[in-house]
């Protein structure tokens, strides 16, 4: 523990306060700094991106801070400021990892548009079977065309289809809108 964080635990709570709960405290805070570190590090975002702009802004809270900490006598509510702000960006990015389950929204991105893609494969496959039964079988209407056991086969593997991926696409874009929500802080 820092001499700095010493004094603002001996402050607060006062010199008797159980330091095994510090420690503990203090390890917990040190797996999370990692977590954040890792999604800070440089490269891993490109600056363009809001993932990227979120961790220059945490890169750039810890800076204000570490400086604050080293400026002047008086730089106390610069510290605070400082800490008010890093955690707010820390939980941001904790936040952003919790519901894209990772560093980057890439992943569920990419997952949302294989479902609509398969989405449409699947329609597109239904579609295709009902034209050709319709020019393999030109003496019968549409009504009898789409009672043929190959169509009505084809649609049904369709609605099978569509119905396990739509609640998938559903949480999918929510997760992206929330995501979204938190990076555009930074963009």
């Amino acid at each position: 523990m820092t001499t700095y964080e010493a004094d603002i635990v001996s402050i607060v709570f006062g010199i008797d306060y159980d330091k095994n709960r510090i420690k503990m405290m203090r390890n917990l805070t040190m797996k999370e700094n990692i977590i954040l570190e890792e999604f800070a590090r440089a490269g891993r975002h490109p600056d363009y991106v809001f993932e990227g702009k979120m961790a220059q802004a945490y890169r750039t809270a810890v800076d204000e801070l570490r400086s604050a900490r080293e400026g002047s006598g008086d730089s106390l509510p610069r510290i605070e400021d400082a800490q008010k702000r890093l955690a707010e960006i820390e939980s941001d990015i904790s936040n952003f990892i919790d519901i894209v389950g990772g560093y980057s929204r890439h992943d569920i991105a990419e997952k949302l548009n294989r479902s609509k893609l398969d989405i449409d494969r699947a329609k597109r496959k239904a579609r295709n079977i009902l034209k050709r039964a319709k020019l393999e079988n030109p003496d019968l209407s549409l009504d009898n065309v789409q009672k043929l056991e190959v169509v009505r086969a084809a649609h049904k593997e369709r609605d099978r289809i569509i119905s396990g991926l739509k609640p998938i696409v559903a949480e999918l874009n929510e997760k992206v809108k929330r995501a979204v929500k938190i990076l555009e802080k930074y963009g």
